[in-house]
């Protein structure tokens, strides 16, 4: 077996060496995405053109480590948010072939026991739920779920390292994958975004967090607000992507959970804070150089590759799959798509 099985893409460009590096979920053991809540780990690749091919260089974060964001610090750090949780006590699945997965070992979803009960009314309004709190979860729902790992960050001065040991910035027990992403100011504040089920338990719902400095894990505040209304948002969004445009206006990306499922949303806010939904924003057709195109069934994850300037977009990325039959286990074998973007 030969193929490594990898899972969205957050891509930076470095200066110093004038390379683009990226950061991806890659299934230890060439296993397929059935077994990300036990094998996900991050790998680091680098390009010296943003459109790729991108050469693998080494594992960032060992597993169990998923789902990674990078963004800039105000002096150029490369900041990293994952879920996170090493050692990991889940068992590791070593019995995959070419990038599918052992049916003995794929993901079974499982009620959160350790979580404290929830009511199902939203508490704690605003920023008032600090770093290191217990996230309340939905177990009074019966909510299924299949990770509930915290999120940590690490950073570093350079691509490859060394990073510094990842620290808890959010709550200790979410109900679910958080799917954290982040921009920091030039002052060193955050604002980011963080997903959950409330309210209503029934859906990935995005919230705010922020911090005082980026740097200080006791300075991360997070809200349970809700950020866009049941009639601009009709369903789940997840997979949340972050950037500051060349005016200082904020916008993000989202997978779209509902109608289109496969495609990604966007939103816009002047301050980090109040976002509006604009609708869709990309669909699952791939048209690739020879004129041939494929509409994925999966399209997942995304971020956006920008040009030296960090400010002009030039292509996206997502985590796909292609839903067909290999191996040892249907829809299972992923990979990291990029798509160049029309200038």
């Amino acid at each position: 077996p030969t193929r490594s099985i990898c899972w969205g893409g957050a891509v930076l460009y470095s200066p110093e060496d004038q390379k683009w590096y990226m950061w991806a979920t890659e299934l230890e053991g060439k296993c397929g995405m059935h077994t990300w809540t036990t094998n996900s780990q991050t790998i680091r690749a680098s390009s010296d053109d943003p459109m790729g091919p991108y050469t693998r260089e080494a594992v960032q974060f060992p597993v169990w480590s998923h789902e990674v964001d990078v963004t800039r610090g105000p002096n150029g750090e490369y900041v990293a948010f994952m879920s996170y949780r090493v050692p990991c006590p889940r068992p590791l699945c070593t019995t995959c072939t070419d990038g599918t997965t052992d049916p003995v070992c794929k993901k079974k979803s499982t009620t959160a026991a350790h979580l404290p009960r929830s009511t199902g009314k939203q508490e704690h309004k605003g920023m008032g739920r600090k770093f290191g709190d217990v996230g309340e979860g939905v177990v009074g729902r019966r909510m299924l779920i299949s990770d509930t790992d915290a999120t940590y960050m690490s950073w570093s001065n350079t691509p490859a390292g060394p990073w510094s040991t990842p620290q808890l910035v959010l709550m200790k027990a979410p109900e679910m994958d958080s799917n954290v992403a982040a921009v920091i100011h030039k002052d060193g504040t955050l604002v980011g975004m963080w997903r959950d089920h409330n309210p209503g338990g029934h859906h990935s719902t995005p919230h705010i967090f922020t911090a005082s400095d980026w740097k200080d894990n006791t300075t991360y505040r997070w809200s349970d607000d809700e950020l866009f209304s049941s009639k601009d948002v009709k369903g789940g969004i997840e997979d949340m992507f972050l950037w500051i445009d060349g005016r200082g206006n904020y916008h993000a990306l989202f997978h779209m959970m509902y109608d289109c499922d496969n495609c990604g949303g966007h939103a816009y806010s002047q301050d980090g804070l109040k976002w509006k939904w604009t609708g869709q924003a990309y669909g699952p057709k791939v048209i690739y150089d020879d004129g041939t195109t494929f509409t994925f069934p999966y399209v997942e994850r995304p971020h956006l590759v920008f040009d030296k300037t960090g400010t002009k977009p030039v292509a996206l990325t997502n985590g796909v799959k292609t839903g067909i039959t290999n191996g040892l286990s249907n829809d299972d074998q992923s990979f990291t798509l990029l798509r160049p973007l029309k200038q």
